[in-house]
């Protein structure tokens, strides 16, 4: 029986081989896969599921050409080689990296951990993000200075703001939340014509769109804010005395601050998708002269009943119309003098995905030092207490889990911290929250924030708030600073025994404390139960172990 002949060894024999073998000719065999896949996943009818898989088989290739080995293990350095050699002309295709990585994944052609796939999916989608270029464009839209202050006289808001600076001008009576006093709301109210339909306002915060007025002159700097009083400022005062400039100026601000207010707003309510992450496309476009059909950003609508989230979408594109930021019909599109307040905002928020997520660096100046934080819990009969030293350049989150472990909590509440900036705002700080599920507006990442950069010794404290059921309010303030001495953090003092947790807050836990002490009291039997005393036990409210609070802060200082 005759021998087959085998092919050649030469080197084209080879170069067959490294073909097969090379990833981007693996996943030219799973376009079609990929294409079905990108389909069952939902891919919106207006992008070709099979271009897409082209434009992955062509990354594929180029990533291949620049070290990739293994289809299934990409490396974050391999999705950045990979961004850095792709032309800006052709820079839509990566468009289809991380889809692509979702796909491996999901099929399970991924080799890797799922700690490698979560870094190599983070580069592949700020590989994939076309946010900076964008910005960049919106950067570049300019308007004729004329041309955008008169679409600026036209806009309801700066009228609005006008009547209420003229009002407070030169200055008017505040309360001690920074805001105007009851008689002087219902003054404002008639001025505006807006009916309550009978119900007196107890407070400006009770009427949302004078509250949102109000916040914007604040946000705008026109209206500066003290102990006692609201005054006009300086550009505030050029505006109502007619100076032109001035006028401009601020005609400017109170549009960008009440449009940013617009867009920062947040979800009406917390299980919706925020309108704006919907919305932001359609107003780049508008700003760039590039309107985006109104279908195509409400999709469904015109077809019957819209869902709550499309709902809420046309809630804000219906507001920022009526706001004349916007113009809708067949296209959203913009006043072409107002394109340039549209683009300076769209690229705020915009420009706050590119931003470092982490806190910033620690400052060198306060290296070595510790500072003196003296903890109240606000309210509490008889008075709890803490001090300890802390390193100034801490985290907010940080500092959460020091609070906690100095009064005992179980960390299994919900906490934020509240502070006033230099512009008398109200501002919070709280863990991420993706899913919207938090309170009021949404906060600022209390990860990116160190404790220097909220308050220094002597100044001003702030609020940590823990459990907002039954509000427990710690009033932190810095007492002096001083030589670190030592690992941090330390606790040097305290007085008052720990609350227990889900007691009522400050006054169920008062009223706890009486009934534990008090045989006569007809929950006292109860209440000892509930805290795990026995019998003969007594429970001392003046109770504090510095020593113990110290040793449970040792898990934090290793």
């Amino acid at each position: 029986m005759a021998k087959k002949k085998r092919p050649p060894r030469g080197p084209g024999r080879a170069r067959v081989l490294r073909e097969v073998r090379s990833p981007g000719a693996e996943f030219a065999r799973l376009r079609g896969e990929f294409a079905a896949w990108l389909v069952a996943h939902g891919l919106p009818a207006s992008i070709d599921a099979r271009a897409l898989a082209e434009d992955a088989a062509v990354l594929v290739d180029r990533a291949t050409a620049t070290g990739l080995a293994d289809l299934h293990r990409w490396t974050p350095d391999q999705v950045e080689r990979l961004a850095d050699t792709t032309d800006t002309t052709d820079a839509g295709t990566l468009t289809a990296l991380p889809l692509m990585l979702a796909f491996l994944a999901d099929t399970g052609r991924w080799a890797g951990t799922q700690q490698e796939f979560d870094a190599a999916l983070a580069a592949a989608e700020d590989a994939a993000s076309p946010v900076a270029e964008i910005v960049a464009e919106l950067d570049a839209v300019a308007v004729d200075p004329q041309l955008e202050d008169a679409a600026l006289r036209g806009l309801p808001v700066v009228s609005r703001a006008e009547a209420l600076l003229r009002f407070v001008h030169p200055r008017r009576r505040v309360t001690g939340t920074g805001a105007l006093g009851r008689a002087d709301v219902v003054a404002v109210l008639d001025l505006f014509g807006i009916d309550l339909a009978g119900h007196a306002p107890r407070s400006l915060w009770d009427v949302p769109p004078l509250a949102d007025l109000w916040s914007t002159l604040v946000e705008a700097e026109l209206l500066s804010i003290s102990r006692s009083n609201a005054s006009t400022s300086p550009l505030a005062h050029g505006w109502l005395s007619g100076e032109p400039r001035a006028t401009a100026a601020a005609h400017r601000r109170v549009a960008e601050a009440h449009l940013l207010g617009l867009l920062g707003s947040g979800p009406e309510l917390p299980f919706l998708p925020d309108p704006v992450d919907t919305l932001l496309p359609a107003l780049a476009g508008a700003a760039l002269d590039r309107p985006m059909a109104t279908a195509q950003v409400l999709p469904g609508s015109a077809a019957g009943t819209p869902d709550l989230g499309t709902a809420t979408v046309r809630g804000l594109l219906d507001e920022l119309a009526d706001e004349g930021f916007v113009q809708v019909g067949d296209t959203v599109s913009a006043p072409l003098g107002l394109r340039g307040v549209l683009a300076r905002c769209t690229a705020e928020v915009l420009g706050s995905e590119l931003g470092d997520d982490g806190p910033p660096p620690p400052d060198p100046e306060l290296a070595g030092q510790a500072w003196l934080l003296r903890v109240d819990l606000a309210d509490a009969d008889p008075p709890v207490w803490r001090e300890v030293l802390v390193d100034p350049n801490t985290t907010l989150d940080q500092l959460h889990e020091v609070l906690q472990v100095l009064f005992e909590w179980e960390d299994s509440h919900l906490h934020d911290f509240v502070a006033v900036d230099s512009r008398r705002r109200t501002v919070r700080f709280a863990p991420p929250d993706p899913d919207g599920f938090g309170w009021g507006r949404p906060a600022e990442d209390e990860s990116t924030v160190r404790l220097s950069s909220l308050t220094t010794p002597g100044a001003g404290g702030f609020v940590y708030r823990y459990d907002f059921g039954d509000s427990w309010e710690h009033l932190v303030t810095v007492r002096e600073s001083r030589p670190a001495g030592g690992p941090l953090p330390r606790c040097t003092g305290g007085a008052g025994a720990s609350p227990e947790e889900d007691s009522g807050g400050v006054w169920g836990w008062s009223e706890k404390l009486r009934a534990a002490a008090d045989p006569a009291h007809p929950e006292h039997e109860d209440v000892r139960d509930w805290l795990g005393l026995a019998d003969g036990e007594a429970l001392d409210p003046l109770a504090f172990d510095l020593a113990a609070t110290d040793r449970r802060l040792a898990v934090l200082r290793a």
